[in-house]
């Protein structure tokens, strides 16, 4: 595995996943701007270390990977650049996973051009949001489980580990892979899930210092806005963030102040936007079923979600129950067409994909990514951010019909090595 990395292949692959992220970078968004995750890998004054440590609603990896960036680069494009780096990382597992799991070289070479040029993920890449650094953890994931080394088993707990504190909804996925290597090589998956529970336990552990919670407390918020009458009136298509705000405000004036720290506030002020989340489903099953049948329909939607961006500080007003959104700001024309081209493409390639290789065991990991997300996306609410993490899988069975189709109808399938 080590003389593999430092092959010739990964190393264009790299490249080849390096530079339109970094052109990116340069040349249209050279001072990307803040973000929730850059504000919380930054010191909370009169605390010590970075303010993810410091509250329980967003998982730690990701703010701390900003903050020890930060610390030893300095400058924000070099934070950049090293998350670039990082992203090209994930090129690398997945031309080695697709070639491993099809036998075939060119369908590798495919699977890692798809991963490079994904507009999306390009341009994720070079602003501090979690996307491109998630996708590479769920790769590696699915990577380090075709593998059967020891080392693997370490480095699959980590990525695994890694990737559910970057975003929990992903803990599936992790659990997926690990009873996948156990049942293959039981002495191997112990080694994977010993590591993954060191690195998810200290975060339980610390969440359960700050406040007692166990999961972080952002869960009924989220589901709030998914799921609710004013939820609703809004829909998949609308950014739901837009009644973050109204939630926030109803679940504090709910719960009060009770001498409550913050952190212990917001814990609160969750569990009673879960348990309204909740009421609503169990009164009105069939308005919450409809609701989250249209989540599902816009899962797997090629376009751009939400349709329209969310000024920054603007937020619904809820009148007499009444939803008021405002004024929203339309994406760019040539932004969203060249985003539903390239997916609607490699969506068609992919069920081709399917179609061709069929369902075998050996996929098994990737089949979990699949119904993970869409699971998660349909049970909140579906935005083309928190439904990326899944699209290497479509990169991955897209290659296999590339490399059939280049191959030639004629030829027989290649068999695994």
């Amino acid at each position: 595995m080590i003389p593999a990395v430092f092959s010739r292949a990964p190393l264009l692959v790299f490249a080849a996943c390096v530079l339109p992220r970094l052109g990116y970078l340069l040349l249209v968004d050279p001072h990307p701007e803040p973000t929730l995750y850059s504000g919380l890998a930054g010191p909370l004054p009169g605390r010590s270390g970075p303010e993810v440590l410091h509250q329980t609603m967003i998982e730690p990896a990701y703010p701390l990977l900003l903050a020890a960036a930060r610390w030893l680069l300095v400058d924000a494009r070099l934070v950049l650049a090293a998350q670039i780096a990082i992203a090209a990382v994930g090129g690398v597992w997945l031309h080695r996973l697709a070639t491993t799991l099809t036998g075939d070289r060119r369908a590798g070479a495919f699977a890692a051009a798809f991963y490079a040029l994904d507009p999306f993920l390009v341009r994720q890449a070079a602003n501090f949001m979690e996307v491109s650094t998630l996708t590479t953890l769920l790769i590696g994931t699915a990577y380090y489980a075709s593998r059967t080394s020891a080392p693997a088993a370490v480095a699959l707990g980590g990525v695994a580990g890694l990737a559910v504190l970057t975003r929990f909804s992903v803990a599936p996925i992790a659990l997926a892979a690990l009873a996948i290597v156990f049942w293959r090589r039981p002495r191997t998956g112990i080694v994977a899930a010993a590591c993954a529970a060191l690195l998810v336990g200290s975060w339980v552990a610390r969440m359960q210092a700050l406040n007692g919670a166990v999961v972080p407390t952002r869960l009924g918020s989220s589901l709030y806005t998914a799921l609710s009458p004013e939820a609703e009136q809004i829909g998949p298509t609308v950014n739901w963030d837009v009644l973050s705000e109204y939630a926030y405000a109803k679940g504090s004036a709910a719960v009060g102040h009770r001498g409550l720290s913050l952190v212990e506030h917001q814990r609160a002020q969750d569990e009673f936007l879960l348990s309204e989340s909740l009421r609503f489903a169990r009164e009105h099953p069939w308005r919450a079923l409809r609701l989250k049948l249209r989540h599902f329909l816009h899962v797997f939607n090629p376009r751009l979600l939400p349709y329209e961006r969310l000024p920054e500080g603007q937020y619904a007003q809820v009148v007499e129950g009444r939803v008021l959104l405002p004024r929203m700001e339309p994406r760019p024309v040539w932004e969203d067409v060249v985003h539903a081209t390239w997916r609607t493409l490699l969506l068609a390639l992919a069920l081709a994909g399917i179609w061709l290789r069929g369902i075998r065991r050996d996929d098994a990991v990737l089949w979990a990514t699949v119904v993970t997300v869409a699971l998660v996306q349909t049970i909140f609410s579906p935005t083309t951010r928190l439904t990326t993490p899944m699209v290497f899988v479509w990169m991955f069975f897209a290659a296999v019909a590339a490399a059939r189709l280049l191959r030639g109808s004629s030829e027989a399938a290649p068999t695994r090595r």
